[in-house]
């Protein structure tokens, strides 16, 4: 529940509607939303990842996981790199 209202503050969700109880009443696209970014935090993708791409639309998990691979690389290449050049001298 405190991630939940962490992602609201930051405005990663939207702020659903609420019952006469008090609790939160999710459409199917908010809910939607939550599972994708659970799945994020589970991969244990950045949640600026998770946030939006650069038209401001959500990130799917494809292009998600694209960008994730992408950092992998580059990190794992430059420790390669440095491993090398540490070798060679």
């Amino acid at each position: 529940m405190e991630t939940i209202c962490y992602y609201e503050r930051e405005g990663i969700v939207s702020k659903p509607a609420r019952a006469q109880n008090n609790r939160r009443l999710y459409s199917a696209s908010g809910v939607g939303r939550l599972r994708f970014l659970k799945k994020c935090h589970d991969l244990d993708l950045p949640l600026s990842d998770a946030k939006t791409d650069n038209d401001g639309r959500h990130l799917s998990l494809a292009s998600g996981l694209k960008l994730r691979v992408r950092d992998l690389d580059k990190s794992r290449q430059t420790k390669v790199c440095g491993t090398v050049t540490d070798s060679s001298s």
